[in-house]
């Protein structure tokens, strides 16, 4: 799911809170040249997108992120390379463009990166043997 930069800035001002926020106070977070209407319509797109939870509280709303920022950017991740995956030729480099990005990252990442596709190789064999 694509986001717009300010449908992005609001859902880290949420990832920030520790409990349920208003559209003021989320403007005020972000700062007072945003209108509070602009504020308000974005909340109520990210709410629609799924991506939001909301409380009434009284004529106003309360809301909070579905998802952490960590679940968000991996469900993010999934459908980009699900998409990727679609295209058969493309997953050998999509791949090797992983490993060289976690590399680069932080190189004692690749052991943890090995242990992972490890695991899921047992888990996908035992899977594979209850069919």
């Amino acid at each position: 799911m694509q986001l717009g930069p300010l449908e992005q800035r609001v859902l880290d001002c949420l990832w920030r809170q520790r409990t349920p926020v208003t559209v003021r106070q989320v403007r005020s977070a972000l700062g007072s040249e945003l209108a509070y209407t602009t504020v308000m319509t974005t909340l109520d797109r990210l709410f629609k997108k799924g991506l939001l939870e909301r409380q009434s509280d009284g004529r106003a709303y309360r809301y909070t992120a579905r998802a952490t920022r960590e679940a968000f950017g991996a469900s993010q991740l999934r459908a980009v390379l699900a998409r990727f995956f679609r295209l058969r030729s493309a997953s050998r480099p999509l791949l090797a463009s992983l490993v060289d990005a976690v590399g680069d990252h932080d190189r004692a990442l690749l052991p943890e990166l090995e242990r992972l596709v490890r695991e899921k190789e047992r888990t996908l064999r035992r899977e594979g043997g209850r069919k």
